[in-house]
C-alpha cells in the first residue's frame, strides 16, 4: 500500500485490479490514470516449429515454495519435459532441470521456442482475479502451443487455440492429462501449428507490448509542474488538541514565508554533510537559511561551509559539550528566526521539490502546524561487508502513510526527522526546554508540535534516509540506547495531555509505573538482547546450529512473543515429510510446553521431527505457534528453499521468568 500511495499514475495487470484501484483512488482524491498493461512481451515474427518432436517447457522461480511441487515432480520423470529457472529452485527435479535463461527480454522467448510447447500455471489468486502471468504472452511470442490451467482471461484471449487443464483432477490426473495433450500435439503437428499461429496473431493484435504501451500514459499529466498528479489526503483533524500558542513564540516567528533548515554535523565524515548540503542547494523553493550545529567545533565542517557561502546562507552554531542529540537540536531551534523550519541530519538528503511540496501544502492549511511526506531508506553497503548477498535490496519505501495520532503516539514513529516541515510558532515556551535524550529527540519534538495544531500528510516521497549496516555511527543499531530513551519518552507520555485526554491505546509498558519502566531499561543495558538474537551458543551434541531469533518482545502481562526462522528447507520437507512440517507438529510442541516441562521437542518418530528445542528453567506455556513465510531469509541466504521456514510463537511466563533464560536450539540434522 505504501508503494501504491507513492505512485504518480497507474497501469493495471488485469481489469479486476483496475476496478480495485478506482476505489483506492476515489478515497485518495486522485484520478485513476493509465490503462491495462499486461506483463507481456515484444512483438515477434511467427516461427513454425517441428511439433512432431516438440518438448514441454516450464519456467519458474518457485518464489512462494513448491506451488505445484507434486505434479511437476511427477512430470520431471517424462523424457519430453524441461524446467528452467534458478538452480536452487529446482533441486527437487534435477533430471528435468535445463538451466536459467538470461533476463534480457530475448533469451526467454528463444528458450521457449526451442521446446514448442509451454506449460503455464497460475496461483489461486491469479485465477480468482483473472490475472494472467507472463508465460501466457511469452508462449505466444515464441510461437508455441500453450497448455494452461482453466483461466478466464486466457479463454477470452485465445479461445480454442490453447489447451486447458481440468482443476478438478488430482495431481496424478493432471499429469495424465498433460501427457495426453503432449502426445496429441506431437501426433497432429498441422493442427498444433494452426493453434500456435492463431495465438500468435491474437498476441500481436491485442497483447504485445507495442500494442499495450499506447494506453499507459492515458490521463497522466506529465508536465513539469505535475499539477494533475500530485494530490494530498485531506483530513479533518478536529480530534487533535488545539492550544493557544504563547506570546513568546508568536513574537519570535515572523510571517515571512521563509524556511530555515537545521543541520547537525561534526560527528561523521564531511562527505555525508557535503551531500546533505548539496540537496539543500538544489531545492526548487530556496531555503532561506541553514543553521548548522557543529559538534566538537569540527574544523572540516567549518572549511566545507566556507566553500558554500556563495550558494547558502549558513550560520554555524557550536553544539554543547559533551554532544547530545537533543541538546544539539534544541540549540538549533533557539536560533530560528523564520516562519517555517525543517531538519536534515548530515547523512540524509532532500529531493529537489521537498520544501516546495511541503511548504505549499502548509500554506494551503493555515490551521496546520506541520506537513510531512514519505521517505526512502537507502542502505550504503560497505565494500568490506561480505554478509549481504549481491541481490540484497538497498532501497525501500520505509515511510509513507496518512497521519494517525494514535498510531504516532503508540509508536513506532513513522515521521522521520527530515520528512516534515513545521511552523516556528508551534515551538511553545514549554516545548523549548530540551528533553535531554540521546535518541528519539525528533519524536519528542513531533509530540510537542502536536499540541499546537494538526498535521497534514502528503502521500509522496520527498526525502532520503541513509544508513550503513553495522557501523557505529548509526544510532539505530544501539538497541540499549533506544530502550533507555524510549523509557524517558514513555514516562513523559504517562500523564501527558495527548494521551490522557484522547485515551490513546498505547503499548502496555507505557501504562506501567514510570519507575518500573526506567528500572527495566537500565537492566537491559547489561542484557544480551539486541535486534537480532542468535540461537544459543550452547549447542546440543551432534546437532546442527542454524536459524535465529529475530525478535523477542513483551506484548502483555507475562506474555511474550518470539519471531524467528528455523533450519528446515523445502527439499527436506519433500524428502520424506511431504510438506507441512511445522503445521503438523505445532500441536506436539504446544502440548509438551503446557505440561510444564523444562525442555520441549516433539517425539522423534518416523513421521517428522520439529527442528526446534525450547528450554528454560521456569515454567512456560505456549499460547500460540504458527508458521510464517520468510522471503527475507531467502534473499539473505540466496536460497528460496527456506521460504516457509519462519515461525512466530506466543508464550506465557511466570513472574520470575527472565528473557535471557530462554534457549532455542536447532534440532535438525543435515540430510534428515
Amino acid at each position: 500500500m505504501k508503494n501504491i500511495l507513492s505512485y504518480d499514475g497507474f497501469s493495471y495487470g488485469a481489469q479486476s485490479i483496475q476496478q480495485f484501484f478506482k476505489q483506492i483512488c476515489f478515497g485518495l482524491g486522485r484520478a485513476s490514470t493509465g490503462d491495462i498493461l499486461y506483463p507481456s512481451a515484444c512483438a515477434t515474427q511467427f516461427e513454425l516449429h517441428d511439433f512432431k518432436a516438440a518438448r514441454l517447457s516450464y519456467v519458474g522461480t518457485n518464489w512462494d515454495g513448491l506451488r505445484h511441487g507434486d505434479m511437476l515432480a511427477r512430470l520431471s520423470a517424462k523424457d519430453w519435459f524441461d524446467v528452467f529457472g534458478p538452480s536452487r529452485a529446482w533441486q527437487h527435479a534435477p533430471q528435468a532441470y535445463r538451466g536459467e535463461p538470461a533476463f534480457d527480454g530475448r533469451a526467454m522467448i528463444a528458450t521457449l521456442a526451442r521446446g514448442g510447447i509451454c506449460l503455464c500455471l497460475h496461483r489461486a489468486e491469479h485465477l480468482a482475479w483473472g490475472v494472467p502471468n507472463m508465460r501466457v504472452f511469452e508462449s505466444a511470442a515464441a510461437s508455441n502451443v500453450l497448455i494452461c490451467d482453466d483461466h478466464a482471461f486466457v479463454r477470452e484471449a485465445y479461445g480454442d487455440s490453447a489447451h486447458y487443464l481440468d482443476h478438478e483432477l488430482p495431481f496424478d490426473g493432471l499429469v495424465d492429462q498433460i501427457s495426453w495433450i503432449v502426445s496429441d500435439i506431437r501426433g497432429n503437428p498441422r493442427r498444433a501449428a494452426e493453434m500456435a499461429k492463431a495465438c500468435h496473431e491474437r498476441f500481436l493484435q491485442r497483447f504485445s507490448l507495442e500494442a499495450l504501451l499506447n494506453g499507459v500514459l492515458t490521463g497522466l499529466d506529465v508536465s513539469p509542474a505535475k499539477q494533475g498528479i500530485r494530490r494530498t489526503l485531506q483530513m479533518d483533524r478536529t480530534d487533535l488538541p488545539q492550544v493557544e500558542v504563547d506570546a513568546h513564540s508568536k513574537s519570535k516567528a515572523r510571517s515571512d514565508g521563509k524556511v530555515t533548515c537545521i543541520v547537525r554535523g561534526g560527528f561523521r565524515s564531511t562527505s555525508y554533510l557535503k551531500r546533505a548540503l548539496a540537496s539543500i542547494v538544489k531545492q526548487t523553493k530556496p531555503i532561506s537559511k541553514v543553521i548548522l550545529v557543529n559538534h566538537n567545533h569540527n574544523q572540516d565542517v567549518i572549511d566545507l561551509c566556507e566553500g558554500l557561502k556563495a550558494d547558502l546562507d549558513i550560520e554555524i552554531v557550536d553544539a554543547p559539550s559533551p554532544p547530545n542529540r537533543s541538546l544539539s537540536l534544541w540549540e538549533g531551534l533557539k536560533h530560528l528566526q523564520t516562519e517555517f523550519f525543517c531538519i536534515l541530519d548530515d547523512d540524509d538528503s532532500y529531493s529537489p521539490d521537498h520544501v516546495e511540496v511541503l511548504l505549499g501544502e502548509l500554506l494551503k492549511n493555515p490551521q496546520a502546524v506541520a506537513t510531512f511526506a514519505g521517505s526512502v531508506r537507502i542502505l550504503e553497503v560497505d565494500p568490506t561487508d561480505t554478509s549481504l548477498s549481491p541481490t540484497h535490496e538497498t532501497c525501500d519505501l520505509a515511510y509513507l502513510e496518512p497521519f494517525n495520532i494514535k498510531r504516532l503516539i503508540a509508536g513506532p514513529n513513522y515521521i522521520p526527522s527530515n520528512a516534515f516541515l513545521a511552523r516556528t510558532s508551534g515551538l511553545t515556551e514549554t516545548l523549548m526546554e530540551s528533553p535531554d535524550v540521546e535518541a528519539l529527540e525528533d519524536y519528542v519534538l513531533l509530540l510537542g508540535l502536536l499540541k499546537a495544531g494538526p498535521f497534514v500528510s502528503i502521500l509522496e516521497t520527498t526525502s532520503q534516509i541513509y544508513w550503513r549496516s553495522g557501523q557505529k555511527d548509526n544510532i539505530t543499531f544501539d538497541r540499549d540506547l533506544f530502550e533507555r530513551c524510549a523509557s524517558l519518552v514513555r514516562a513523559r507520555l504517562l500523564f501527558d495531555r495527548l494521551t490522557h485526554e484522547h485515551d490513546i491505546n498505547l503499548h502496555p509498558v507505557i501504562r506501567e509505573d514510570a519507575l518500573a519502566v526506567w528500572q527495566r531499561s537500565v537492566t537491559r543495558r547489561s542484557a544480551l538482547h539486541r535486534r537480532t538474537i542468535d540461537w544459543s551458543a550452547e549447542q546440543p551434541s551432534g546437532e546442527v546450529l542454524a536459524g535465529c531469533i529475530d525478535k523477542l518482545s513483551q506484548i502483555g502481562q507475562n506474555l511474550w512473543e518470539i519471531e524467528g526462522w528455523a533450519p528446515v528447507t523445502l527439499a527436506q520437507e519433500q524428502a520424506g515429510l511431504r510438506g507441512g512440517l511445522f503445521k503438523r507438529l505445532v500441536a506436539k510442541v504446544s502440548r509438551g510446553a503446557r505440561q510444564g516441562a523444562l525442555r520441549w521437542t516433539p517425539t522423534q518418530n518416523g513421521d517428522a521431527a520439529l527442528p526446534l528445542v525450547f528450554t528454560c528453567p521456569s515454567t512456560i506455556e505456549f499460547v500460540d505457534f504458527e508458521v510464517c513465510l520468510r522471503p527475507d531469509v531467502c534473499r539473505t541466504l540466496n536460497d528460496w528453499s527456506y521460504f516457509r521456514s519462519g515461525f512466530k510463537a506466543q508464550i506465557r511466563v511466570s513472574d520470575s521468568w527472565r528473557p535471557e533464560d530462554l534457549r532455542v536450539y536447532s534440532n535438525n540434522r543435515e540430510g534428515s
